[in-house]
């Protein structure tokens, strides 16, 4: 298959570059690898397999780019994989180490008008760790406090009195 010159991604194909790897019934003289000219500048060297089907779309950059770099950046909020909505704010000093921060705790300090203090919680109180409404959030002093609140519930729920605790 000729690759030569076509634009993959980021990835211009330059010339073959030969077969590596153990052969197979697939790929009876080894893997076809093909030499490519990245759009960030870099050679790269990639499997024509993985051209093909679209899986290589650049050196490696692309996974290296965050915020508003990334390909996937979406105004800065995204959910976090633990579930929580997170804003991009590097300058912030809650900030993680890719530059984010919890939105509910953005809200909470809004809310109270103060920086969070040192050890202190926020509560969602419907359990949704995606409403960041000002009404669904508590702000607990400490750790302690949370759990504490949060064993209150599971025992108020464990005996049926409550089935979804809502403040009124």
């Amino acid at each position: 298959m000729e690759l030569k010159d076509q634009k993959i991604g980021m990835l211009t194909v330059q010339n073959f570059g030969g077969y590596k790897g153990k052969k197979t019934k697939v790929h009876k003289k080894g893997r076809a690898f093909w030499n490519c000219l990245c759009d960030c500048g870099k050679e790269t060297e990639v499997a024509q397999d993985a051209l093909i089907a679209g899986n290589t779309k650049s050196c490696g950059c692309l996974r290296k780019r965050r915020g508003k770099n990334s390909s996937a950046w979406k105004n800065g909020r995204t959910v976090s994989g633990n579930g929580y909505i997170v804003i991009y704010k590097p300058e912030h000093p809650l900030a993680d180490n890719k530059g984010y921060v919890y939105e509910h705790r953005l809200m909470a300090i809004e809310i109270l008008g103060r920086p969070l203090k040192k050890g202190e919680e926020v509560h969602h109180v419907d359990a949704d760790r995606k409403n960041n409404k000002k009404e669904n959030l508590v702000v607990f002093d400490t750790r302690s406090d949370h759990m504490s609140f949060e064993a209150f519930l599971r025992k108020i729920r464990k005996i049926g009195k409550l089935n979804n605790y809502k403040e009124e």
